[in-house]
C-alpha cells in the first residue's frame, strides 16, 4: 500500500513540475514575441525558436492562455501599432510595414477586428483624449 502511495506522490510532484514548466514556457514565449513582434513572426518560427513543434507549442499557449500563438503573436502586433499610432506621427502604412502585416489593407482589417477602429479612427478618437487631458 505504501509502494502505491509514494508513485501517486512522485506523479503528483511530476504533474506540478510540468504545470510550472509550461506556465513558464507560456511566458517566456510571450516575452519573445513581445520583445520581437516588429519582425516578421510566424507561429513555426516562434516554435522553433523553442525547439518546440508548431502544434505542440500551440496546445501548450492555449492551454495556459487560453488562447492561440497565432492570437498572442496579432496582439502583440496590435499593441506596438496603437503605441505607434498614439506616441508618433508615423503613416498608417508605415506603421504596418513596421509591424509586419502583408500590406496596409491587411493591418487594416486586422485592426479593426481587434480594437472596433480603423485605424486611423483610433488614432484620431485616442489622440483627442491624450490631448483633452493634457489641458
Amino acid at each position: 500500500m505504501q509502494h502505491k502511495e509514494e508513485i501517486a506522490e512522485v506523479e503528483g510532484k511530476e504533474s506540478a513540475l510540468q504545470n510550472a514548466s509550461a506556465q513558464g514556457l507560456a511566458q517566456q514565449v510571450v516575452a519573445y514575441v513581445e520583445s520581437h513582434c516588429m519582425e516578421k513572426l510566424s507561429c513555426a518560427l516562434v516554435a522553433r525558436e523553442f525547439s518546440y513543434h508548431s502544434n505542440s507549442l500551440n496546445r501548450i499557449i492555449q492551454e495556459e492562455l487560453g488562447c492561440s500563438l497565432h492570437e498572442v503573436i496579432t496582439r502583440a502586433k496590435i499593441n506596438t501599432a496603437i503605441r505607434l499610432l498614439t506616441e508618433t506621427d508615423m503613416s498608417i502604412a508605415d506603421i504596418a510595414y513596421r509591424t509586419s502585416f502583408y500590406d496596409h489593407a491587411h493591418f487594416a482589417k486586422v485592426f479593426r477586428k481587434a480594437t472596433g477602429f480603423s485605424p486611423s479612427d483610433y488614432r484620431q478618437t485616442h489622440r483627442s483624449y491624450a490631448e483633452q487631458e493634457t489641458m
